[in-house]
């Protein structure tokens, strides 16, 4: 995994279950901030020590990038540095996840979550680029997400697999600065 600071503090406080958070939202979907801090409230009461917010399960596709800052920053609060709280800083293109990245930082994440970007990407290479500028860019951890959505591309299908040998792509990512840690939604746990 990555060697700074921010990647080894972070792959040391994932340790447990890391649970992704869903987001709570009111009949006229508005964001529901009361139900967030209660939600926070309730993890943090059932011991729960990491949670990833506004992430596909929490529904960030759904919100303007100034919502999920408002869900993120609602849950660091509200966490007070009971939990680990990371940021989905997922977004459509690099310059656009680095803008998140650096948002998430200023609200007090521990970490941020990162896929490549999920529209489209220049294969691996473009792939590890992503990953390299967001880490130059922001000295925060980064959990590097494979989504299902993103495993659908020719060039990342197949880097996750039954498989006991780690792909080279995974090696690379893993050497990335600031990664810390990996989300695999892949089924495919070798």
């Amino acid at each position: 995994m990555g060697n700074t600071p921010a990647a080894r503090k972070l792959k040391e406080n994932l340790v447990g279950p890391v649970v992704a958070m869903t987001s709570t939202f009111n009949e006229d979907y508005s964001l529901d901030l009361a139900g967030m801090e209660a939600l926070t409230d309730l993890y943090i009461e059932g011991g729960i020590e990491n949670v990833i917010v506004c992430g596909s399960t929490g529904e960030f596709y759904s919100m303007t990038d100034d919502e999920r800052m408002r869900m993120i920053e609602t849950v660091v609060r509200r966490a007070a540095g009971k939990m680990t709280v990371i940021g989905c800083a997922a977004h459509s293109g690099t310059a656009m996840a680095i803008e998140l990245t650096k948002r998430c930082k200023d609200v007090g994440c521990d970490g941020v979550m990162i896929t490549p970007p999920y529209y489209s990407f220049s294969g691996v290479e473009g792939m590890l680029t992503h990953f390299r500028m967001i880490s130059d860019a922001v000295d925060i951890g980064i959990v590097a997400y494979f989504s299902g959505s993103v495993l659908r591309f020719p060039a990342v299908n197949g880097m996750v697999s039954e498989e006991w040998s780690c792909p080279q792509a995974m090696i690379d990512i893993a050497s990335v600065p600031n990664v810390g840690a990996f989300k695999d939604a892949s089924g495919d746990y070798g």
